[in-house]
């Protein structure tokens, strides 16, 4: 990427673009109005996919209720009630939503239902709201409240249970769950969503299967096929103006094949590819001109129409820093800038927080195994106490001034001071070193000793 004012590069695949307000934006470039379309598009392509997904789930969630309260053409000789237990694969997001609309429904998160204790609550809750807290005063259990309030409709629906990601609910979690909701006279069904079914019934075992009703929903829409939709979708010149090469879709389609990001990542890696065509290309090199400089970038352009590269001018390729964007290393681009700050910060300018940072770095760089914090503050004190002998007195020009600067600065190093705001701005700067090396594995606290730090490894 290219070094501009309002975009820099800290390392491949992390980037900084600092926030401008409506008051300092300036003016617009021609050129940002068709970026944002071509964004658009892309986003529109998962929108659609993902409602169709939608609703193509709901109809076979619907016709799933419906088998379930369809009368059984057996006839038994005795009353046998079984909980409906539906699995599906890769929910909607949309789903929780619209739920409600096909019958009274709630929604449990996975990550919340540690417990049975927990599971229970959470049901009552979801169909009673707080007035299910108030089940425990009373002595009876949040399932025995639900039942209380369902006995009193006038319209008794059956109610649906939706876990959201099931499978992070413990399995003994959701064999006593099933359980006790086949003990209550209530017409509850439990909609699973996993994000695989196979995998989640190789390691579930009901307590009592005679008493489970258990179906597998499927629909044909996937959510990996939403990839194919934005890839679709971007290499259409009639729905994007800026499209996609083959070798980039075949490359986005086996990123995700590695990594799984769906539909998510592949956004993220298109965005990113237009964030640097709309820096780097030709096109935006010409809008960028000024007026002098117009005839020059033109000239460029008609180069670029003549040569055998005319395609990418509107055609988005396959970047070596593609990759990064999926996987960044921050850590590694912090330490790498610590470590050269030259190569980050401009000369001209004045820096002096990341100068002090850049001090406290070096500490801890030529620092050995254990590091003391008070040795390392006192040479971070010495340190700032060179820097501000070096700007109180400047260096000599003539051989024999430089001999008497060498007796005013002996004379001088004892007198020269941090003040009381200097040695305390000192002291915050690197107790907040200190706290970010250790969010970073720099350091590592020894045992009993405070005073003593390990520094981490590098990785």
């Amino acid at each position: 990427m290219d070094d501009e004012e309002d975009f820099h590069s800290l390392n491949k695949g992390v980037f900084v673009i600092p926030f401008k307000g409506a008051g300092d934006a300036g003016p617009s470039r021609p050129l940002d109005a068709v970026y944002h379309n071509v964004n658009a598009a892309y986003a529109r392509a998962h929108k659609d996919y993902e409602e169709d997904r939608a609703e193509e789930q709901l109809d076979v969630i619907r016709e799933w209720l419906e088998r379930c309260d369809a009368p059984s053409v057996l006839s038994p000789t005795f009353k046998i009630r079984r909980v409906p237990v539906a699995l599906m694969q890769g929910v909607s997001p949309e789903i929780p939503r619209q739920l409600p609309d096909l019958t009274r429904a709630t929604s449990l998160s996975g990550r919340d239902l540690a417990d049975v204790g927990t599971a229970t609550r959470a049901l009552a809750v979801g169909f009673l709201g707080e007035a299910a807290l108030d089940a425990k005063k009373a002595g009876r259990t949040p399932l025995d409240e639900v039942e209380r309030w369902w006995g009193k409709l006038r319209e008794r629906p059956a109610l649906l249970v939706h876990v959201e990601q099931a499978q992070l609910v413990p399995t003994t979690v959701l064999a006593e769950l099933v359980y006790i909701v086949g003990l209550h006279s209530i017409p509850i069904r439990l909609l699973f969503g996993v994000p695989s079914v196979s995998t989640f019934l190789a390691g579930w075992t009901p307590l009592d299967p005679s008493e489970i009703d258990i179906s597998v929903l499927r629909s044909t829409r996937r959510p990996r096929g939403a990839v194919g939709a934005v890839l679709q979708t971007a290499r259409d010149r009639s729905a994007a103006p800026i499209t996609i090469s083959e070798e980039l879709a075949v490359e986005l389609r086996a990123e995700d094949d590695r990594l799984g990001g769906g539909a998510a990542a592949t956004l993220k890696s298109l965005r990113w590819l237009v964030l640097r065509h709309s820096r780097n290309s030709v096109l935006a090199a010409l809008s960028d001109a000024s007026e002098e400089n117009q005839p020059a970038a033109l000239q460029t352009l008609r180069e670029a129409l003549a040569s055998e590269e005319a395609d990418e001018l509107l055609t988005l390729g396959v970047s070596p820093d593609l990759s990064y964007t999926q996987n960044p290393a921050p850590r590694l681009a912090l330490l790498q800038a610590l470590s050269n700050q030259d190569a980050f910060l401009p000369p001209s300018e004045d820096h002096d927080a990341l100068k002090e940072t850049a001090m406290l770095h070096s500490l801890w760089e030529s620092a050995g195994k254990t590091v003391n914090l008070w040795d390392w503050l006192e040479g971070f004190r010495m340190m700032i106490l060179s820097q501000k002998r070096a700007e109180e007195m400047p260096d000599p020009t003539t051989p024999s001034k430089r001999a008497k600067r060498r007796r005013e600065e002996e004379d001088e190093e004892e007198k020269l001071e941090l003040n009381e705001d200097e040695d305390a701005r000192a002291h915050a700067r690197f107790i907040r070193f200190v706290e970010e090396a250790r969010l970073m594995g720099l350091v590592r606290t020894r045992g009993k000793k405070g005073d003593d730090v390990v520094k981490g490894a590098l990785l």
